[in-house]
C-alpha cells in the first residue's frame, strides 16, 4: 500500500548542488550531491547498513549543522573511477516536517535556479556557479534499495557493474553473492573471477550458489 510519505518522497523536488558538499554520516566521510525538503543524496565509500538512522553533519553559511537521517536507498557505482556508494537519505516523511535549515537550503537553490534561468538560457538550470554558493547539479535516477539481500556483479567489456538485487539469479557473465559487509571482499572476488578460466569461473559460481542456498535456510 502506498502511503502519503511514499508519495512525498517521489514528488519532492530535488536540487543538485553546483559543488559537492563535504559531510559525515554517522562518522563515515561523505559528500552531499543533492537536496530536497525531505532528504538528500550522498556519495560515500563505506558500506552503511540498511535503514541506518545516523546523524548527518555538514556546514551551511559557516555554521555546523547536525540532522538525523535514515538510509532509504543505495547503490554501488563508480565515482571518480573508484567503487563507491550513492545513497538516498530521509530527514522526514513530509515537506511539512522539513527541518528549518533544509528549508533555507532548498529555498536558496530554488531562487538561484530561477535567477539563472532568466539570465541567458530559458532551459532550467540546476544551480548557480559554484563560486557563488554558500554551501552548496538536475535530478538523477533514484538508486536501488539498499535493503536488497544480494549483490550482482556483471562483467561486461572488461568492466564490472555492481547492483544490489532482491533475487539471487546468476548473470550470464559474472556472479551473484550474499550482500557483503565490506567493499574489499567484492574487489577480491571480482579480480579472482576475471583472472579465472571458464572452468574455474563455473566452480566459483557454484560455490556462490551454495552459499546463497545455505544463507536462506
Amino acid at each position: 500500500m502506498t502511503t502519503k510519505g511514499d508519495d512525498e518522497r517521489r514528488h519532492a523536488e530535488r536540487f543538485a548542488l553546483p559543488k559537492k558538499a563535504n559531510a559525515t554520516f554517522g562518522g563515515f566521510e561523505a559528500q552531499i550531491v543533492e537536496v530536497s525538503l525531505i532528504g538528500c543524496q550522498i556519495e560515500h565509500t563505506d558500506r552503511i547498513a540498511p535503514r541506518s538512522h545516523l546523524p548527518l553533519r555538514f556546514k551551511w553559511r559557516g555554521e555546523q549543522v547536525r540532522l538525523e537521517a535514515t538510509v532509504m536507498r543505495s547503490e554501488m557505482r563508480s565515482i571518480g573511477g573508484k567503487p563507491a556508494y550513492a545513497s538516498g537519505l530521509s530527514f522526514c516523511d513530509s515537506a511539512d516536517q522539513s527541518p528549518p535549515v533544509i528549508r533555507q537550503i532548498v529555498r536558496w537553490l530554488a531562487d538561484a535556479m530561477k535567477a539563472a534561468a532568466h539570465v541567458e538560457d530559458p532551459r532550467p538550470v540546476a544551480a548557480p556557479a559554484a563560486g557563488s554558493a554558500p554551501f552548496l547539479r538536475g535530478d538523477e535516477e533514484e538508486p536501488e534499495p539498499v535493503s536488497a539481500p544480494y549483490l550482482r556483479c556483471v562483467l561486461s567489456a572488461g568492466k564490472w557493474e555492481r547492483l544490489f538485487v532482491e533475487v539471487p539469479d546468476q548473470p550470464a557473465e559474472g556472479f551473484t553473492i550474499v550482500a557483503p559487509t565490506n567493499d574489499s571482499e567484492v574487489e577480491v572476488l571480482c579480480r579472482a573471477y576475471a583472472a579465472a578460466n571458464p572452468q574455474k569461473r563455473g566452480q566459483m559460481r557454484a560455490a556462490f550458489e551454495h552459499a546463497i542456498a545455505h544463507s536462506r535456510q
